[in-house]
């Protein structure tokens, strides 16, 4: 009995000592990127900057409008039957105030609309209707995130 109160210190002590902690990082598209750009591929990359001022223990850590770079790391295009385009983009990098490259945790993910309601009024012919194109804009925002150990 002794031992397991001991173990459970020593676990508590040791526990307590770690912290970890994600920093959330706004970042949105200054281009539009959109599957119906022929030219846009898996392994393509796609940029990205930061909406605001992000800080780590009271210092600016990135600035606003830093460029994010990432990577289209899975990219469907639209088809009929409805069949909407799909983006995923993961594997994001930036440069803090110090000009240290960092990674970005996160992925983003969009894709196009399907028209079902269309096909509420139109049922005989789904078949013929394309699903929709994804429009990344600037007004899409997107959480990405920074781990911190202290």
């Amino acid at each position: 009995m002794l031992n397991k109160i001991i173990i459970s210190l020593i676990l508590i002590v040791i526990g307590a000592n770690v912290h970890a902690k994600e920093l959330e990082i706004k970042v949105y598209s200054p281009t539009k990127i959109t599957t119906s750009n022929l030219d846009l591929k898996e392994g393509d990359r796609v940029e990205f900057e930061t909406v605001q001022d992000t800080y780590l223990n009271s210092k600016l850590y990135l600035k606003k409008g830093e460029k994010v770079i990432g990577i289209i790391t899975s990219l469907e295009n639209n088809g009929f039957c409805c069949k909407e385009a799909v983006i995923y983009a993961e594997n994001f990098r930036t440069k803090t105030v110090d000009g240290n490259t960092i990674k970005l945790n996160g992925l983003i993910y969009k894709k196009g609309r399907t028209h079902w309601m269309f096909t509420q009024f139109i049922p005989f012919i789904p078949e013929l209707i394309r699903g929709g194109e994804v429009q990344i804009t600037k007004k899409d925002c997107f959480n990405l995130y920074i781990e911190d150990n202290l």
